[in-house]
This record gives C-alpha cells, sequence and structure tokens, in this order.
C-alpha cells in the first residue's frame, strides 16, 4: 500500500487526471464548436476566391466569378487582373478620365456588398469621368496593399492613389497578427529599404517552423477555437504603436508611396475607416495618438471618417455596418462620398 501512496505515484495520478480532463474539455468544445461551424458562414470568405501568392500570402483568384458569395443576390466578381471588378483596366488611362487606385483590405474590397456597392464602385457613380481599380482585399495588412500596389499597381497611370485601413492592419504587420491561417509576408528595415523578410512566403502546408505548429494546434483545437469565442487569445498583447515594430516600417511605406505618387503626378492620400466599436467608444487611438500625427510630418493628407460615422443616430449606424462589422452599401455610399470631397480640396483635377 506504502508505494500507491508516494509522491510519484500522487504525481503520476494528478498528470492522468489533468489529461483526462482536457480530453472531456475537448470533447465537449468540439461537439459546441461543431454545432456552430455547421450553422454559421465561413470567418474568412476569401479563402473560396483566393490562392497562394509567393509574395503576398494570397491573391483574388482571375477570372472568377461567385453567385451569391455574401448572401443571396451578392455576388463577387475578380477579373482577370485579380482585381474585384466586372472589367479590366488598361495601363493608360482614357482620355477624360480621372483615374484612382484604391488600395487597402476587406473594407475597400467590399466584403459583404456587391460589385457595384463598394465604395471604389460608388464614387464612380458620383462622377461620369472617375475610374477607380480596386486593389483592396481580404485580410490585408498595410504591408501587403503596399506590396501589391508596387508589384501590380504600377502598371496602371492614375491621377490619385488612396491608401484605406483600418486600426488593425497595422497590427498585421506583425508576425502573430494574422487573422487567416495563411502564411504572410513579413516586413521590416534593412539599410533604410522595406524588405520581405520571407520570400517566397511558404504556402499554408510548407510553414513548418516549430512556434507555428504549436499555434496552430492550438487554433485548431476546440479549445483553442472555444477560448476565442470567449475573448481568449493567447498571441501577443497590443503596445502603443511607438512600441511596436511595425511603426518605423509603416513610416518608411508611407514616405515610399509619397515619393512614387510625386514622381507619377498623382495625388497620394490616407483615408482612415473606423470600426463600429471605435464609432460607438468615440474614439480612434491609433488614429489620434500615432497616425494623424505622422501624416501631417510627412504632409501626406489623412482623412479620419470617424466624427462621419459618429455623426450618425444608433439606427443609422445599425443600416450602415453589417452584422460581422463591414460597412454595408450605405456605409460604403458615406465612405465614398467623403473622400470624393476630400479629394476635390486636394487636388484641383479632381471632378467636380
Amino acid at each position: 500500500m506504502k508505494r500507491f501512496t508516494s509522491t510519484p505515484f500522487k504525481i503520476l495520478l494528478s498528470l492522468l487526471f489533468l489529461v483526462l480532463s482536457i480530453l472531456v474539455l475537448e470533447g465537449a468544445s468540439s461537439a459546441f464548436l461543431s454545432w456552430q461551424l455547421a450553422t454559421a458562414k465561413p470567418k474568412h470568405p476569401q479563402r473560396f476566391h483566393c490562392e497562394h501568392d509567393p509574395l503576398l500570402g494570397w491573391i483574388n483568384i482571375p477570372d472568377l466569378h461567385v453567385e451569391d458569395h455574401f448572401g443571396k443576390d451578392i455576388h463577387l466578381t475578380i477579373n482577370s487582373q485579380r482585381i474585384r471588378g466586372e472589367r479590366d483596366y488598361t495601363p493608360a488611362k482614357a482620355p477624360g478620365t480621372f483615374r484612382i487606385i484604391c488600395t487597402g483590405d476587406s473594407f475597400t474590397m467590399g466584403s459583404g456588398v456587391s460589385d457595384g456597392a463598394t465604395y471604389p464602385a460608388q464614387l464612380e457613380a458620383l462622377a461620369p469621368s472617375i475610374e477607380t481599380i480596386n486593389m483592396g482585399l481580404a485580410g490585408y495588412g498595410v504591408g501587403q496593399a503596399y506590396l501589391w500596389y508596387k508589384r501590380d499597381g504600377l502598371q496602371f497611370q492614375a491621377d490619385a492613389l488612396v491608401l484605406s485601413v483600418i486600426g488593425d492592419d497595422f497590427y498585421r504587420m506583425r508576425a502573430d497578427g494574422n487573422v487567416t491561417d495563411n502564411p504572410k509576408p513579413e516586413l521590416a528595415l534593412v539599410d533604410g529599404q522595406v524588405e520581405v523578410l520571407n520570400e517566397p512566403v511558404p504556402t499554408p502546408l510548407g510553414d513548418f517552423t516549430g512556434r507555428k505548429i504549436l499555434e496552430r494546434l492550438w487554433k485548431k483545437s476546440a479549445l483553442g477555437r472555444y477560448g476565442l469565442t470567449l475573448g481568449i487569445d493567447v498571441r501577443r498583447r497590443r503596445r502603443p504603436p511607438t512600441q511596436e515594430g511595425f511603426a518605423p516600417v509603416a513610416e518608411a511605406i508611407f514616405k515610399e508611396l509619397k515619393q512614387i505618387s510625386d514622381e507619377r503626378d498623382q495625388t497620394f492620400l490616407f483615408c482612415y475607416l473606423p470600426t463600429l466599436g471605435e464609432v460607438e467608444a468615440g474614439r480612434a487611438s491609433l488614429y489620434a495618438t500615432w497616425l494623424e500625427p505622422l501624416l501631417n510630418r510627412l504632409e501626406i493628407p489623412s482623412l479620419s471618417l470617424l466624427p462621419a460615422f459618429m455623426d450618425l443616430t444608433p439606427d443609422q449606424r445599425n443600416t450602415h455596418y453589417l452584422r460581422d462589422g463591414h460597412y454595408s452599401a450605405l456605409g460604403q455610399a458615406l465612405v465614398a462620398e467623403r473622400l470624393l470631397a476630400f479629394l476635390r480640396e486636394h487636388d484641383p483635377g479632381a471632378p467636380r
């Protein structure tokens, strides 16, 4: 009997109990999440219209039309140039056309709305001479938007370049800031220049570092997924932007995009898109404390749409935001209207 009450035996018994407890929790969580996943839409619908890209991590599949992608009669169309839209674009703009290249994430791409309801498409509806190229893509951070424009966007002659972001797009530049399961480019300053450290970006099946394996095991486990639904996230906590590694890289990106725009005789504008949480809180700390002073110092015109969305009544906010937090067609229309007015202030050639 003595051996069964020894300290090693107690430790072993405790470990067995811990393992059994985890298995029970894993099974219960798995059953609950299976029901949730069966009744919910995919969290990242871009998985169904994107493929791997060795520079960007993922990119739109060309020549793709997905009926009812975001819901009934809400279709998604990708042209042969991997850009959201129903037509292709010539490198040179047509005479009398004011062309705007819009870069950003899912808010620019128009997640949740039809092809004609994105703010780039609605900009065209506001003035017949405007032509927009929608280079927004779901899940992209500032670095990916910058890389895509440099690789594929420079072929297009344009009058204006607009970078529109939400605050999360900067934190997506961190190694642990990915909102998808796909590997993404990791950017850093090398001798003052923005460089991709992991090009070619690994495929989802080829990214097998120890840390990534552990992250995926946790994220794929039922406990990990259920923990996220409760707000439990094992990723490194966010710090003020000036203490984050992305701050100097973002500044270098802004400087380069401004230089490119000056050399190409196009206007470069920055647009901050507020989330519903920021509107309800009445503040966008990242923009107010870091972004706006930085952009002012770099002499880059910047527009925050936080005041415009805060002016909406609670009922109007419900019609301007979708349930997943993206802008509805009405929210996209508000962006288009305010962005065009801001563009007219800073570019005398913008359509009146």
